[in-house]
């Protein structure tokens, strides 16, 4: 088996998401190189190794494979998941060619910046929209898919749709009455959740190779690369730099509920705040900010820093504190 890397952002869509799920569904070996759209250094620096200066990127024993479906046509015969038959072959492929030169473009709203681009997308999910009829053909082309083994084409679709509502498009409702009147694109999700979960339980809840009460995979972070572990037991992540034989702790991970009733919605943080502070104990330095926050874990001066995100607020990511689940599958994020 080729030694694989794909560079993509941390975010769902294109070639990046579906590769990544074909391989772990099918167990193959790969390192996920995840880029955050502030670093613009890094990314300018994998970019140089496309001939298109283009995400996303994926490397095959160090050489270069790149646009998004050329990817997914690689990945889907390395793993399987595109069959042998020309014919066959080229059913799928149609559809994944139709989701990312038909839909994908309407969705994205490349041309247009900011209100625009939001106002644009309200416009595309009201119905009789242009993009809502392709939504519909893509349904009608996808019908005898949902009741087959799953493939590269459902993947494709599954990620691309899910991401639709995920809250990643602003304009674009966050739940399924984007999708009103296409069955087949709701079953399809369906399709590959089970599928997921069926894989979770095998891998006994984790995304990372098992071993008794510890997690193990690798983490790929601007110049960093390493391993990591993780113990259920102590519910301590540990890491190894590829450079250093030494594995340091990075700290416990743990469920810890704000509080057991809804949060209100504050008129200013300030309510926030002082639930945070009750939670601890004890905050000292600056609380809230705007930033990308593995930079603010990175920085010294957050030693000791009590992190609440959002998903952590609504607890849709972290069913509880020893069961890390790689992918909250419908919310289009890793």
């Amino acid at each position: 088996m080729p030694a694989l890397r794909i560079h993509w952002w941390d975010a769902p869509g294109r070639a990046g998401e579906p590769t990544r799920l074909a391989l772990t569904l099918k167990g193959v070996p790969f390192e996920d190189v995840r880029y955050s759209f502030g670093d613009k250094e890094s990314i300018e620096a994998v970019r140089a190794k496309s001939p298109f200066q283009q995400f996303p990127i994926l490397e095959v024993d160090g050489e270069v494979v790149v646009q998004s479906n050329t990817i997914l046509r690689y990945v889907g015969r390395l793993t399987g998941l595109l069959p042998e038959s020309p014919l066959a072959n080229a059913k799928l492929e149609a559809i994944m060619d139709f989701m990312a030169m038909d839909v994908e473009p309407l969705a994205l709203c490349s041309h247009l910046q900011g209100e625009e681009k939001t106002a644009a997308r309200v416009a595309a999910a009201a119905e009789g929209s242009a993009f809502r009829k392709r939504l519909s053909q893509l349904d009608a082309a996808i019908a005898p898919l949902v009741s087959q083994e799953l493939d590269m084409a459902q993947l494709k679709v599954f990620c691309e749709t899910s991401a639709f509502i995920s809250g990643f498009y602003d304009g674009f409702p966050a739940d399924e009455s984007l999708f009103a009147g296409c069955d087949n694109i709701k079953v399809g999700v369906l399709v590959v959740l089970v599928v997921w979960v069926r894989l979770l339980d095998r891998m006994g809840g984790s995304g990372g190779a098992e071993g008794g009460d510890e997690v193990e995979g690798r983490y790929s972070l601007d110049e960093m690369a390493g391993t990591y572990k993780f113990d259920k037991a102590t519910c301590m992540l540990s890491a190894k730099d590829d450079e250093s034989a030494e594995c340091i702790n990075i700290g416990p991970f743990f469920f810890a509920p704000i509080q057991t009733t809804p949060l209100p919605e504050p008129e200013s943080f300030d309510k926030l705040r002082l639930l945070c502070e009750r939670a601890r104990g004890e905050m000292e330095g600056e609380f809230i900010c705007n930033s990308e926050i593995m930079a603010e874990i990175q920085r010294e001066t957050n030693d000791g820093a009590l992190f609440v995100l959002p998903s952590q607020l609504n607890g849709a990511e972290y069913p509880s504190h020893n069961s890390v689940t790689p992918q909250q599958p419908g919310h289009g994020r890793w």
